[in-house]
């Protein structure tokens, strides 16, 4: 099998990619490649339908019904209901597709209708719509096909693919309905030369593919050779680097991501040494090291998840601009919080502490556009809380069935009195936030908006809420991090010494 494949590691030549788990699963996870087919077979799904067209039903009542339908009635109820539906209305593909999924389930499981009679009534309702022809949506149609049975799936892509003479003419879109077929192929003989098919159409249109599809492409290939043992994970290391060699001089975080995540394919530690290595040299080392912090977590790594985001914290700067610098502190105390309840020797406390400070730096940015604050205001006046009580909570649950609050919250015996904590926490951030934040007491709710919805009638209060504003915003905010971890800090200790 290595030497079908040998050739697209050659220099002068190019490669391809492709997906992994359960068949639908692994060619659905890999959106096809819109605008890199021909025109005559390919189009955009959307396009096809008229931009003014209205839909002759609502959807989400439809999706209601037919759960509800599929629950209380059963097979045959939900499948005549369906049936119905399909005739009485024009859908957009998209949905047709989703409901084909719940009749197909309930026509098997209902045993009134045979594999074939089941795929007859599919494809004649397929065939009602012009997207039919849409070599983007092959493999939506693959997949509904599938479930009532391989031989119909491998039936419809062959004559969708074949004769292989045509391959010449094809656009790279064709990479994904054959690599549906392949991974349905039992005999190895017909999977190798659809395999063949694959890799010389990928190499013959590699160099025209925009990033997006290349990516892409790249990466529905590499699941396809990693799961199929064609190369070694150096090896296919090997291959993405020659494809994305033209993209090796990009610096911007976006490219680099994308890059990494064609290394965590091949093996996680891949992806690692990767962001490792781009450390520094992208236009967002910031975001870079977010990214490796939360590598190094999916790894349980936690003690390297913790280091990498210290050091993006070294990266914040008050004089990033008021709402950045929030979102980025804000940024780092959630993830921190993340990592401290996910250890498998959680730290409760400090988990407690970073997730009400990132609450808390949360409801300050809103207060960054002031006078225009409504979503602090709307989120005040619904006491928007970073923990839902519920009177009925049992203290005598076992905490580890709890979800991380209440875990934090009950091995810190501030499980008792956490009614009284939170209020307390509310009050902070809904009353003495804007304090610190430097809103005076007389730029009231009601006073701020009648001055603002009405410049022309208090002119003079309305430049002067205006100058006021704008000094606001030139504030360093380092202080109101300061009050924040103050603040939260006290609050933990006090009710925890309550609670013991």
């Amino acid at each position: 099998m290595k030497n079908l494949f040998k050739h697209f590691f050659d220099k002068d030549k190019t490669s391809s990619t492709q997906p992994k788990t359960e068949v639908e699963t692994k060619v659905k996870s890999e959106s096809p490649l819109l605008g890199q087919s021909n025109s005559s077979e390919a189009t955009n799904p959307e396009a096809i339908r008229d931009k003014n067209e209205v839909l002759t039903y609502d959807i989400d009542k439809v999706r209601k019904e037919v759960d509800r339908i599929e629950k209380e009635e059963g097979s045959q109820a939900i499948v005549s209901y369906l049936q119905d539906f399909f005739d009485k209305n024009h859908l957009r593909f998209n949905h047709l597709i989703s409901f084909f999924k719940v009749l197909v389930r309930n026509m098997k499981r209902g045993k009134a209708y045979t594999p074939d009679e089941i795929y007859t009534y599919v494809m004649g309702q397929i065939e009602k719509y012009e997207e039919k022809n849409n070599i983007e949506l092959y493999c939506d149609v693959a997949n509904i096909l599938n479930r009532i049975g391989s031989k119909y799936c491998i039936s419809y892509l062959e004559g969708k693919i074949d004769p292989p003479k045509t391959d010449v003419s094809k656009g790279i879109s064709y990479v994904f309905p054959m690599l549906f077929l392949a991974y349905l192929y039992k005999d190895k003989q017909k999977a190798s030369e659809i395999e063949e098919r694959i890799f010389a159409l990928f190499s013959k249109k590699v160099n025209e593919l925009d990033y997006k599809s290349l990516t892409t492409s790249l990466a529905a290939l590499i699941d396809y050779m990693k799961e199929k043992g064609i190369y070694n994970d150096q090896e296919l290391m090997d291959f993405i680097n020659k494809h994305m060699e033209r993209y090796a001089d990009h610096n911007d975080f976006k490219t680099v991501k994308k890059m990494a995540d064609l290394c965590g394919l091949i093996d996680i530690n891949y992806r690692i040494d990767y962001l490792k290595k781009m450390t520094g040299k992208t236009d967002d080392n910031f975001n870079l090291l977010l990214e490796l912090s939360d590598v190094y977590l999916r790894n349980n790594d936690f003690e390297n998840a913790f280091k990498e985001l210290s050091r993006a914290n070294q990266l914040i700067n008050p004089k990033t601009g008021q709402f950045n610098y929030l979102w980025n502190l804000q940024t780092i105390y959630e993830r921190s919080a993340k990592i401290c309840i996910t250890d498998k020797n959680p730290h409760y406390s400090e988990y407690l502490i970073y997730y009400l400070q990132s609450f808390a730096l949360d409801i300050t940015r809103d207060l960054v556009g002031f006078p225009i604050i409504r979503g602090f205001y709307y989120r005040k006046k619904i006491q928007y809380s970073p923990y839902e009580y519920n009177e009925d909570d049992n203290l005598e649950i076992d905490p580890d069935s709890d979800d991380d609050m209440d875990i934090a919250l009950k091995k810190l015996n501030l499980f008792k009195n956490r009614k009284a904590m939170f209020e307390e926490y509310n009050k902070f951030i809904y009353d003495e936030l804007p304090r610190i934040y430097g809103i005076p007491p007389e730029y009231d709710k009601d006073t701020v908006a009648k001055i603002f919805d009405k410049p022309s009638t208090h002119p003079d209060a309305w430049r002067k809420l205006m100058d006021f504003s704008q000094e606001l915003t030139k504030k360093d905010l380092s202080y109101i991090y300061v009050e924040i971890i103050n603040f939260v800090t006290k609050l933990i200790e006090k009710y925890y010494n309550m609670g013991k």
